[in-house]
């Protein structure tokens, strides 16, 4: 049994590794890495955001150590920060600067230094400085190489964290730097959200209250690196870790709060993950599971908001226990890859090394990017769920499957549990728990189509992120499999075949009809004719022509379903004279007539097509033949068919293969 659940995606991002005159820098807005040498004097190698997106390499003037470096979405503008209070811009063509810089200095107060904390891009032409002063946003004129102020929002800040997946921006702010307030930028528009207030304890880092003595004790402050924003379900959270304080009990373990950023509504904290440890983590976001990091322990834990946690009733808070125990990433070994070049710096590495796992200099960047910077590698981090359930018992399965469906590519582990689960002959009692939450989310998502359009419907899977197995999925990867095991008992397929059947009437979903002619080939073949009885009688299977036709193929092995199936079709309001060409059409000549003689037609219908359908048997044909022949007896006082009756050819056939019965009629 494997014990990862997670791993790096093989197709890592190769890059120059930082060294004495590399430093390397990230740009999480294009999901980039700048590899820069000599201050870019010697090349600036841009890679990313995928292994086989070409790098753009160029060159810089050396004006002093580099901050930060990050394009524009288009890459037509250069952004570099080289010092405390101004940005440097370089415009570019075909993938070079121009060589004619242009820069902006920030706001600054009267006799008061400012200094830029951070800069983001928010589309190709405005970006905001964070500074201590605030948050500047600029529209960048790149022909006139101007930058022109077109908003700011004076507040005095700690630090910053800014979201490009959710265009939310969050400035900390007090000597506690505990209150945060966050911006919404999109589509052109910055919208300031309500600030609030949050909890911190961090034992390590205090700072002094403005009016405390020596008796007094220090006050926590909240550090930038405990803060993240992330997308989970469609929505976004602002996640702060929280370390014990001195004071905590001593089995008290860090905690990652999360906090709904709604637009226009008061952010609260909505959900509690309990880590487990304390000390230094990293988290990331794949597939909407929340991954946390633990470097001392270098283990991972994953957790699901969507799964039933325990709710604090006085505050409406969920709190929520990793769903599978911590693991560690699946071991990564990094390779050549054919056809691709190295960086110059780590060709000697490439043919083939084992990386570090959970190594001090990795850096983690949302949702899911990794960078160790030391190889030169960022990876993508992925889930890897084959065979997941077997890390929980076997009574907790049913939360397995609840976890499964909210992943996006989880069908076949699915699958695969369910096969483990019917192999063991796990109670009807379990596989009926598995079928309710398999056509949960297939009702959700027919209702979903009914009600809402395609867009509104794009927007619900996304938030709900649901797979589901539909009906064809059950029979032909689950129901069908187990009737034709082998080793599985009879009554065993029977009673979870029905379960199915079950679980979808209670949910108000149509049995498709492959569903009930699988129960009705399986109940013929095990002629456990009784039973079927039984089902038809209580509408158990749903009337339909299949099922007729299905009756009616097997009339010799189950004598009754003939009547069952003649029943099926009147009540499915089909014409007698349209039942009768349907036997005919299955050769079931005999039943026909029979099924005429009931319903008083017998003196009505063609001899034409009962003669035709019984060509393929002498004796049968005889019979019909005769049959027909009686009937114009009675009818005309002649055996003779008519010649609106076009039986000529039939005549013929009988003369030719009954040649004695034939001279007794003359």
């Amino acid at each position: 049994m494997k014990d990862y659940y997670l791993k790096l995606d093989e197709n890592a991002v190769l890059f120059d590794p930082t060294g004495a005159v590399t430093n390397v820098f990230f740009d999480e807005s294009n999901h980039q890495v700048y590899a820069v040498r000599s201050g870019g004097e010697t090349g600036v190698v841009v890679s990313g955001p995928s292994p086989t997106q070409q790098s753009i390499t160029f060159r810089i003037t050396d004006k002093g150590s580099l901050i930060s470096i990050k394009f524009a979405p288009d890459h037509r503008i250069l952004a570099m920060q080289r010092s405390d209070h101004s940005v440097d811009f370089a415009n570019f063509s075909n993938g070079q600067p121009d060589g004619m810089e242009y820069t902006q200095k920030c706001k600054v107060r009267k006799g008061k230094n400012n200094k830029v904390l951070n800069f983001h891009w928010l589309s190709s032409t405005t970006l905001v400085f964070i500074t201590h002063f605030g948050a500047e946003f600029y529209q960048i004129h790149a022909e006139k190489r101007v930058l022109k102020l077109v908003k700011h929002f004076p507040c005095s800040t700690n630090w910053s964290v800014f979201s490009p997946t959710s265009s939310i921006l969050v400035l900390s702010t007090t000597p506690a730097a505990n209150i945060l307030i966050p911006f919404q930028l999109k589509n052109g528009q910055i919208v300031k959200l309500g600030k609030f207030e949050v909890d911190c304890y961090n034992p390590t880092t205090t700072i002094s209250p403005t009016t405390s003595s020596d008796n007094k004790p220090t006050t926590a402050k909240l550090l930038d690196r405990d803060v993240a924003v992330v997308h989970l379900y469609g929505q976004t959270y602002l996640t702060v870790l929280r370390h014990p304080n001195s004071t905590s009990n001593k089995d008290d373990k860090c905690r990652l709060d999360l906090y709904r950023l709604i637009k226009d509504g008061h952010v609260r904290k909505s959900f509690v993950l309990r880590l487990v440890k304390d000390g230094r983590f990293a988290f990331n976001v794949v597939d909407n599971l929340l991954v946390a990091h633990h470097q001392p322990s270098k283990i991972s834990m994953i957790f699901d908001i969507k799964l039933p946690g325990v709710c604090h009733s006085n505050s409406n808070v969920i709190c929520l226990e990793a769903v599978l125990p911590p693991c560690r990433i699946k071991p990564f070994t990094m390779r050549r890859r054919q056809g691709f070049d190295p960086p110059s710096n780590i060709t000697s590495m490439m043919e083939e090394r084992n990386c570090i796992l959970y190594a001090k200099n990795w850096v983690v960047f949302q949702p899911n990017i990794i960078i160790d910077a030391r190889i030169g590698c960022m990876w993508y981090l992925r889930t890897d769920l084959k065979d997941v359930f077997q890390l929980l018992p076997s009574d907790q399965q049913g939360l397995m499957v609840d976890f499964l469906l909210h992943r996006s590519s989880s069908k076949s582990v699915i699958i695969s549990l369910c096969h483990t689960a019917l192999q063991k002959e796990t109670g009807v009692a379990q596989i009926s728990v598995f079928f309710s939450k398999f056509n949960q989310v297939y009702k959700d998502y027919i209702d979903s189509n009914e009600n809402v359009g395609y867009s509104q419907n794009c927007e619900l899977r996304k938030e709900t992120s649901l797979v589901f197995l539909d009906q064809h999925d059950v029979f032909s990867e689950i129901l069908e499999p187990l009737v034709e095991s082998p080793v599985l008992s009879f009554n065993y397929k029977i009673s979870v075949l029905m379960e199915y059947i079950r679980s979808l009437n209670s949910f108000k979903i149509d049995v498709q009809q492959f569903i009930n002619e699988l129960i009705v080939k399986s109940l013929i073949k095990s002629r456990d004719l009784f039973y079927l009885q039984q089902l038809f009688r209580y509408k158990i299977i749903t009337d339909s022509r299949q099922i007729a036709n299905l009756l009616l193929d097997c009339e010799e092995q189950f004598p009754y379903g003939f009547h069952i199936a003649l029943e099926i079709l009147k009540r499915l309001a089909i014409a007698d004279r349209e039942i009768m060409e349907i036997m005919l059409k299955k050769r079931q000549v005999l039943q026909a007539l029979r099924f005429i003689r009931s319903v008083g037609m017998i003196d009505l219908v063609p001899a034409h097509p009962f003669l035709q359908a019984s060509l393929h048997d002498s004796s049968l044909f005889y019979s019909i033949y005769k049959f027909f022949e009686a009937r114009n007896i009675r009818i005309t006082g002649s055996g003779e068919f008519t010649a609106a009756q076009n039986c000529d050819e039939f005549r013929i056939h009988f003369i030719e293969n009954f040649p004695s019965d034939s001279m007794e009629n003359l």
